[in-house]
């Protein structure tokens, strides 16, 4: 019997070891999965501020480089302009070298060939003005007079050591009529630049000054171009010789927005720029101001473009400003960082607002996992008490008690009770009942038999 019991143990093993629960693994927490949206957020976005620093920093790299170009090319065209205009004067110094002398009318045949106004434009014209002793001064005035300009005067009257004269001023018409017969040497400006022309033999730029043809209205600040003119055949190699024999000075007078006006083309919006006589910025020595708003010297300017440069014309030196307006910016392709911020964003957002779900998403699927496991659990455990109860079960044939997997045994009600959901209500069956009815009378009446027997 007892190894009948072993074999049957071995077959069909106790409920504690019929089925074991499957094994349910350690996913991450949740708390550490729901902060990986806002990591890859931060990421997309650390990446975005990336790209968009780097276009921003290769924009400002093009604005830059290409502003550098503009300026280089403004002060290049101007220093340019004014080799042209030089050019003009040495042509008439070189009418006066190979002539003996220059009369009124060959003077403006010669310039009525240059055509100064569609090859030199900004030009006011070109003059001579002629050195006249004071001893000479009357006699000067009656020749001129005789010539048809019974109205010719030096201008300003005054007595002077020395005078000068502009007699000849072409195209002779128009505002430059007021300065026929003006004494250029009387004023300062002008006389340090005839000077230093006389002085040294070459070209010479004056200050700034206030032009005659000017009469009150639409103003604009002026210079002159001075070349001085020698008699022929004579010595110049030596400042005496250059002071004793000089005989005056062939001239152009320039108002400043004319002479500007046209110079930088079709792309004039971009920059703008300012032109001082000497370095000093100031309203007093300003020249020339491209958009009406003075701004060098100040830091009331938006623009971070802005630079000056220093050029020198004929002796005379111009600090230019320059800075960069809106105009600019067109040329250069500058909404790039924009863009990419904007698409980065965007992305960055999707990218999270993904990541979000996908995690929602496995967090469902692993509830999803772990109630079909405690489901499968529950299951086995019940298949596996229900087999238990199915199965041999090891009972003494005398007293009827169960052995359970402990090797205890165990009375039958107990060991059912603790192995099914059964419960166990005591009575007797009809042959016990009639069994036990017979014992009960049987001992009824044999007791008083014992009494008397006592």
């Amino acid at each position: 019997m007892n190894r009948l019991n072993e074999q049957t143990d071995q077959k069909y093993p106790a409920n504690g070891e019929a089925q074991k629960a499957p094994i349910v693994k350690r996913w991450p927490k949740r708390g550490v999965l729901r902060g990986l949206p806002w990591l890859v957020l931060v990421l997309s976005l650390l990446i975005t501020w990336l790209a968009w620093y780097s276009a921003a920093a290769s924009v400002n790299v093009a604005q830059n480089a290409y502003f550098d170009f503009r300026v280089r090319e403004a002060t290049t065209r101007i220093v340019q302009r004014m080799q042209a205009y030089q050019q003009v004067l040495l042509g008439v110094q070189g009418l006066y070298e190979a002539s003996v002398s220059v009369e009124r009318h060959e003077f403006k045949t010669y310039v009525d060939a240059l055509d100064l106004q569609a090859n030199y434009p900004g030009i006011q014209g070109v003059g001579f003005s002629l050195i006249v002793p004071a001893t000479q001064r009357e006699k000067h005035v009656a020749a001129v007079r005789k010539q048809g300009f019974p109205g010719y005067s030096i201008l300003p009257e005054g007595q002077r050591e020395l005078y000068t004269s502009i007699i000849y001023l072409e195209p002779f018409v128009s505002r430059n009529l007021r300065a026929f017969g003006y004494d250029m040497y009387s004023e300062s400006v002008r006389r340090a630049a005839m000077i230093d022309a006389r002085d040294n033999g070459r070209m010479a730029m004056s200050g700034k000054v206030r032009l005659v043809q000017e009469s009150g209205g639409q103003e604009q600040s002026g210079f002159l171009l001075y070349l001085p003119v020698y008699r022929n055949g004579l010595p110049k190699s030596t400042l005496a010789e250059r002071r004793a024999n000089i005989i005056g000075w062939t001239y152009s007078p320039f108002r400043m927005n004319d002479l500007m006006g046209g110079i930088h083309g079709e792309h004039a919006s971009d920059l703008d720029i300012e032109i001082y006589d000497t370095k000093n910025a100031t309203a007093d020595t300003l020249m020339y101001d491209s958009d009406g708003i003075r701004t060098a010297g100040l830091t009331s300017s938006r623009s971070s473009l802005r630079t000056s440069a220093v050029i020198e014309i004929a002796g005379h030196r111009w600090t230019i400003f320059i800075r960069a307006l809106e105009g600019i910016h067109s040329r250069i392709e500058t909404n790039r960082p924009v863009l990419i911020a904007s698409a980065g964003i965007v992305i960055s957002l999707l990218l999270a607002w993904l990541t979000w779900s996908l995690v929602l998403g496995r967090e469902r699927a692993i509830s999803a996992v772990h109630e079909r496991e405690k489901l499968i659990v529950d299951l086995q455990k019940a298949i596996a008490e229900i087999k238990t109860l199915q199965g041999i079960l090891p009972i003494c044939s005398v007293c009827k008690k169960i052995r359970d997997d402990k090797d205890a045994w165990n009375q039958m009600e107990t060991f059912i009770s603790e192995h099914s959901e059964a419960v166990f209500s005591h009575g007797y069956c009809p042959e016990c009942a009639k069994k036990a009815r017979g014992q009960v009378d049987e001992f009824i009446k044999n007791k008083p038999k014992r009494n008397e027997d006592l």
